[in-house]
């Protein structure tokens, strides 16, 4: 019986650790047509670890054009392809410059 206890212990201990460790990364979009097809950037982050400036830096970089404006499209919690310790997904539409 001490050995499920320690196990468990110990699995508390790893999955607390991955938690606070895990950084924002780009993943799959949402099965929605994006508007006037502009293409769209969605990121996996826990919003206890993760600033805003690091999920901005991250989508910017995604953007196939460069000089593109990211803007806000939708942010899902649930039924999405995010782990469990990066569980808030959020997607940008990638706005390219009128110039």
């Amino acid at each position: 019986m001490k050995c499920i206890y320690k196990f468990l212990a110990t699995l508390a201990i790893v999955s607390c650790t991955l938690a606070c460790t895990v950084s924002p990364f780009v993943t799959n979009n949402p099965d929605l047509k994006s508007p006037n097809e502009l293409q769209v950037i969605s990121i996996c982050y826990s919003a206890s670890t993760t600033s805003r400036n690091d999920i901005i830096e991250i989508a910017v970089k995604e953007c196939v054009k460069k000089e593109s404006k990211l803007k806000f499209w939708r942010q899902d919690r649930m039924f999405n392809e995010c782990p469990v310790f990066a569980k808030i997904r959020v997607s940008f539409l990638c706005v390219p410059n009128e110039n």
